[in-house]
């Protein structure tokens, strides 16, 4: 019997999902969350209580006639089952699901599967040895799924934690209906699945910005000065001390920090000195400390790093700083600082969750803040430079193209997700689609690094080539905005078409696409500078949504020669020396 498949309603005044499908799974009745999730996403539930495991095992099953483009499954650990307070018979269950889980990532191809982390209560009655299992199950059943691909867990034991088993659970709503979860449960549930989403989804932010004074600190450097301030690792000091630790990890897994405060730089600078100061001037991509508006000097920043005011979130203890920001830059995120300043580290780790987590981390992630100080030292010789001749010559770049490997897929997905400006039709390709790309006999998903006399850019534009007979369609041209400025799209279409040309000798014309944004007029003529013309148009050219359909035949197409010092792309050598 086919399940639920729980279509959504539109709305104008929210952000949904309708457009990815989704499985919720699990081995209880989960009604009440569905109902908070139908306006979120295209949702499938099998029909019948405890039904998961048949619809796995069932190739013919509704989920998979459903398709879905992510999973979830919430597993419910009865803390009275006797089969969680032993090792052996909790170790058998945990088994049995491990290895329908096996079945599920193997039938999905790539598609992300949120698995919830296990609420096992020990049996507070008994403290034998052999009784005390549920920290040794829990571990089991997390290196278990560590085995598997495209698996991520939700925390939903943290959330129980949070909120108390009291709260998160309803002994009515489970001897009424086999659901387990009280409305305050439900609710955590559903936000776990949401943000679980928005983890795969790619489209997170970028640049944390952040105050000082009573941010960073507590009190004011200008008036306190450096032995004044409030900074230590214990007592009332230790609340920013533990701050700065969550920042400075929120820095190692790529989150770039910016600083907006108004003071004056020579109060500042001396700070960095303080023993307990964990951040120091280089852990941050960029800093505006001088008495303009916050709302001026966010705008600068983006500027200068080559990013939207939409990847900026805005930490300050000012509420009238806060609400200007809100009013100048309605893109930027703005967190609502703790009047109880001991609940400051939880709010930044609260706000890392929300904005900034990722299910990976990528090189490119680590390497982020010590990229974008580079990319000034560019912008220098960019402003000194006669030309942009002479620009890309002083650089010394380097490029790389090729076909994706299994290990780029990731970071594939990432940019694909995260890319706004340069993006020419906004595509965002999740793990599935990658991998299926990837395996395809009729496309090519190429992928580009840069790297120069400063330092490696890595994986920075990807593009994806469709073939149909004597036709090749561009369905996607992505670029990183950090190398923008630099041919590099050029540099990489000419090296496409030379591809086409040896491996596809069918193919007479290129075909592609470009969709307006909000955001993507750096690529709208894009395709005419290579020389396409527009065959059809869709929409008012003014608003947002208006398409532009180009053809070329590549007979047509005028060489290009690069000022780069190096390019390697695909075999070159092969298909240059074929007559």
């Amino acid at each position: 019997m086919i399940g639920n498949n729980i279509e959504n309603s539109t709305s104008k005044n929210k952000v949904t999902y309708r457009n990815r499908k989704a499985a919720v799974l699990s081995n209880v009745t989960v009604d009440l969350i569905l109902s908070k999730l139908k306006n979120e996403f295209n949702l499938y539930a099998p029909a019948g209580f405890d039904t998961w495991q048949q619809e796995v095992y069932n190739h013919d099953s509704g989920l998979y006639q459903f398709s879905p483009d992510i999973f979830f499954l919430i597993l419910y650990i009865d803390p009275y089952d006797e089969n969680w307070t032993f090792w052996e018979k909790g170790q058998e269950r945990l088994k049995e699901w491990l290895d329908t889980i096996a079945v599920l990532c193997k039938k999905t191809q790539g598609s992300p599967i949120f698995i919830s982390s296990l609420d096992i209560r020990e049996d507070i009655w008994d403290t034998s040895p052999q009784a005390m299992a549920g920290i040794r199950l829990e571990e089991y059943w997390i290196r278990g799924l560590e085995k598997l691909n495209h698996i991520y867990v939700m925390p939903l034991k943290e959330k129980v934690t949070e909120l108390g088993r009291k709260d998160f659970y309803s002994p009515k709503m489970w001897y009424l209906g086999n659901s387990p979860y009280s409305l305050k449960g439900s609710n955590a549930v559903a936000e776990l699945i949401v943000r679980s989403y928005f983890y795969t989804a790619g489209s997170r932010k970028k640049c944390l910005a952040v105050d000082l004074d009573n941010t960073l600190w507590g009190g004011v450097i200008g008036e306190d000065g450096v032995d004044g301030l409030i900074l230590s690792n214990h007592k009332e000091g230790a609340r920013y001390y533990d701050t700065q630790k969550c920042l400075k990890r929120m820095k190692e897994r790529g989150v770039m920090l910016a600083i907006l405060s108004k003071n004056n730089l020579e109060d500042v600078s001396p700070v960095f000195s303080h023993p307990f100061m964990l951040l120091k001037e280089d852990d941050f991509v960029g800093q505006k400390i001088n008495w303009n508006p916050k709302s001026q000097n966010i705008q600068e920043l983006a500027a200068e790093l080559n990013i939207g005011l939409d990847s900026f979130v805005f930490l300050d203890d000012n509420p009238i700083e806060r609400e200007q920001m809100k009013i100048q830059c309605p893109e930027v995120e703005v967190v609502d600082f703790p009047q109880d300043t001991t609940l400051l580290a939880r709010t930044v780790e609260d706000a890392y969750d929300r904005f900034f987590k990722t299910p990976y981390i990528t090189d490119e992630d680590r390497d982020k803040t010590e990229k974008y100080q580079k990319q000034r030292k560019r912008n220098i010789i960019q402003k000194e430079s006669a030309s942009i001749k002479d620009f890309l010559q002083r650089l010394e770049i380097v490029a790389e193209i090729n076909l994706i490997s299994d290990q780029e897929e990731a970071r594939v997905v990432q940019l694909a997700g995260k890319t706004n400006q340069f993006n020419t039709t906004t595509i965002r390709y999740d793990e599935k689609q990658i991998e299926q790309l990837r395996k395809s006999s009729d496309a090519d998903l190429i992928v580009a690094r840069m790297k120069d006399k400063f330092g490696d850019e890595g994986l920075t534009a990807i593009a994806v080539v469709v073939y149909e007979k004597e036709y090749a369609l561009i369905e996607s041209f992505i670029m990183s905005c950090r190398v923008m400025s630099r041919q590099f799209e050029t540099v990489i279409f000419h090296e496409i078409v030379k591809w086409i040309q040896y491996t596809h000798p069918e193919v007479q014309k290129l075909r592609a696409e470009y969709k307006r944004t909000a955001k993507n007029k750096p690529v709208e003529n894009l395709y005419e500078d290579f020389g396409f013309r527009v065959q059809a148009e869709a929409g008012r050219k003014s608003e947002i949504g208006h398409q532009k359909f180009y053809e070329v035949e590549i007979k047509k197409i005028k060489p290009f020669v690069s000022f780069y010092k190096e390019v390697h792309a695909f075999e070159r050598e092969k298909y240059e020396k074929k007559p």
